[in-house]
């Protein structure tokens, strides 16, 4: 059986330390909810775990006049009943609200989410979504990475074995904005056969931005933007919706797999897609 030695820092210059000392062969724990799971099933592998949980500076949640900030202790329920996120980012508060049960959520923490990478997971979507600055730190320092150029494929990421993600930058929204999740899902609690997150501004008539990302069937956070493009420039109304559903249909490409078949998968796209704008244009 493989032996595995537990480390607890508690402070982030130590943990950045032990990650540069032993690289590839330490994995980070916060929350745990996923990599535990992994442990035991011996899908990941490493010599050490590098427990961060009493780090007390990454335990935290600042807010400034146009983001919030939080550090990568702050578990999902947290930052999901905030103030301000219910306020001023809505699709996040309800992404989160769609992970697992509530003992998930109160374990669990947004930044693990983030840099777990799981295709079927709700965090990586939102955030790239909203597309938040991630604060990266190691030994040589700190950068930040936008959510956007942050994933590379299946648990593929830009983030380096020596490198700890600290924090969480995440932009408000404008009070006008519309926003929001959508996942289908075998039943309530389960990983997603897709999801999608909408992120819609306009003046007084015509759409002037729009974010979708889709997650799930890509093996990472995908932008649509044929959609966007479909969708920028107009005046949202039930043509414009069809249109845009029909191409979101058109942009995935599925494949078969216990969750559905590829056919299934695209007109489920197509749905979560037209259930997002119509309810835009009903309540915006």
């Amino acid at each position: 059986m493989q032996q595995i030695e537990y480390l607890r820092p508690e402070t982030v210059e130590e943990a950045t330390e032990m990650l540069a000392e032993h690289g590839g062969n330490a994995v980070v724990l916060a929350g745990g909810q996923s990599l535990t799971q992994m442990l035991k099933q011996r899908l990941v592998g490493g010599e050490y775990v590098v427990d961060i949980s009493a780090i007390d500076a990454l335990d935290r949640i600042d807010a400034g006049s146009d983001s919030v900030t939080v550090g990568a202790m702050v578990t999902y329920r947290t930052l999901q009943n905030h103030d301000l996120v219910r306020e001023r980012v809505p699709v996040l508060a309800e992404a989160l609200g769609t992970i697992g049960d509530v003992q998930i959520r109160s374990k669990g923490t947004f930044a693990g989410g983030i840099a777990h990478a799981d295709p079927q997971g709700d965090p990586p979507v939102v955030a790239s979504a909203l597309d938040v600055t991630l604060q990266l730190s190691s030994t040589e320092g700190e950068r930040t990475v936008p959510a956007s150029d942050f994933y590379y494929g299946l648990f593929d990421t830009e983030l380096e074995s020596d490198e700890l993600l600290t924090g969480v930058e995440i932009p408000l929204l404008p009070p006008d904005a519309y926003s929001t999740y959508r996942a289908h899902a075998p039943r309530k609690g389960d990983y997603a056969t897709a999801s999608l997150a909408v992120i819609l501004e306009r003046d007084e008539v015509t759409i002037t931005d729009a974010r979708l990302v889709l997650g799930s069937i890509p093996e990472k956070p995908t932008p649509l933007d044929a959609v966007t493009d479909e969708l920028v420039g107009e005046e949202l109304d039930e043509a414009l919706v069809e249109r845009a559903a029909e191409r979101a249909r058109e942009t995935v490409t599925p494949y078969d797999d216990y969750m559905g078949s590829a056919e299934y998968k695209e007109t489920l796209v197509g749905r979560l897609t037209a259930d997002a704008l119509t309810d835009a244009l009903e309540s915006w």
